[in-house]
């Protein structure tokens, strides 16, 4: 099952992390969409977890994180990337800031999903529309 976090808009409000680790498994430049996974651990009844990000207008990631947690910022905290991607706010847009082991990034997106299932690391994710 997807969950949606579009619609959180409480400032700093936790809005997803765990202690697994994640890796960059694709951008689509042409229809916005970033996808993060957590692989299923070795010998392990654990599900994978994918993050899908929508509507993606700027980023500062990493390519591999050890834990994760997204939360929703604002305007201040792209102060302190120099892409400037505060230019690029619109209406219906959010800020994801994400943290890992003492380093902050951060998605400007429209929406973002999680879903979890026991899919191996390289077969599709169930966000995309493929």
């Amino acid at each position: 099952m997807a969950l949606s976090a579009a619609h959180l808009f409480d400032m700093n409000l936790s809005v997803f992390e765990s202690d697994r680790k994640f890796s960059l498994v694709s951008y689509t430049w042409s229809h916005g969409q970033l996808l993060l996974r957590s692989p299923r651990p070795d010998d392990s009844s654990l599900p994978r977890i994918d993050v899908l990000f929508k509507d993606v207008r700027a980023l500062d990631l990493r390519a591999s994180f050890s834990g994760m947690k997204i939360v929703l910022a604002d305007e201040t905290l792209l102060a302190n990337f120099p892409s400037k991607a505060a230019e690029m706010i619109e209406p219906g847009l959010q800020i994801f800031e994400l943290t890992s082991n003492g380093w902050t990034g951060f998605v400007l997106a429209g929406a973002y999903f999680v879903h979890e299932d026991f899919g191996s690391p390289f077969d599709p994710s169930a966000l995309l529309n493929e």
